[in-house]
């Protein structure tokens, strides 16, 4: 047998590290955040885990959620959207925290749903026109990933607050994109978390987390 010192090139070893970073943030979020907003007299928590290098659209967001949001809350997810879309800034993920205030039964609407894309200046009109429509059609977004919706009778009519979610690795800074598009976002008042994690020992499973609001 022989045993070989060896080091991983540091970027790599940052990258291992911020990995390991977002899953303890990610797991804390499931396990500790969801429950305890749900006591707080949330009807229902979800937290939206962001795919880089794009973040969703507001409607591939309530789609894949299967949720009909009210005219509140869509006026705010497509003003997040827009915003962090626009600048380039993707968030490790949002929470969305959501109260029922009705149910909406599925509009069997014939008709060319490609006609109801978005395209340029958000319309909240058209926007619940198309989830209407595609209740039980597959969504092809611009990027080419399909979401699928699950038949349903009806969906539940939601409002919410949104808040934004980034994670970082100790003392790591918010790069200079993610700076502007968090200022923006504060600016229309929305709420961001930040959640640093400090690694203390893998061996030992144990961590730090700060949670700055």
């Amino acid at each position: 047998m022989s045993r070989i010192l060896y080091s991983v090139p540091q970027s790599l070893l940052n990258y291992i590290k911020g990995w390991i970073a977002e899953r303890v943030a990610t797991n804390y979020i499931f396990q500790e955040v969801i429950p305890k907003l749900r006591n707080e007299g949330w009807d229902k928590s979800i937290f939206i885990q962001s795919t880089r290098p794009t973040f969703p659209t507001a409607e591939e967001i309530f789609m894949n959620c299967e949720i009909f949001p009210c005219n509140e809350l869509l006026l705010r997810m497509i003003t997040l959207s827009n915003i962090i879309r626009n600048i380039g800034a993707v968030p490790d993920g949002i929470i969305l925290k959501l109260k029922t205030i009705g149910t909406k039964e599925p509009d069997m609407i014939e008709g060319d749903v490609s006609a109801y894309q978005l395209i340029g200046e958000p319309n909240p009109k058209l926007l619940k026109k198309a989830i209407r429509q595609l209740w039980h059609r597959p969504l092809s977004s611009e990027k080419g990933v399909v979401i699928t919706i699950k038949q349903s009778s009806s969906l539940p009519i939601v409002d919410g607050e949104p808040i934004i979610v980034e994670i970082k690795l100790d003392k790591a800074k918010l790069k200079e994109p993610q700076t502007k598009a968090y200022k923006a976002l504060i600016n229309k008042g929305f709420k961001i978390i930040i959640i640093r994690v400090k690694i203390l020992s893998l061996i030992e499973n144990k961590f730090i987390l700060e949670l700055n609001f």
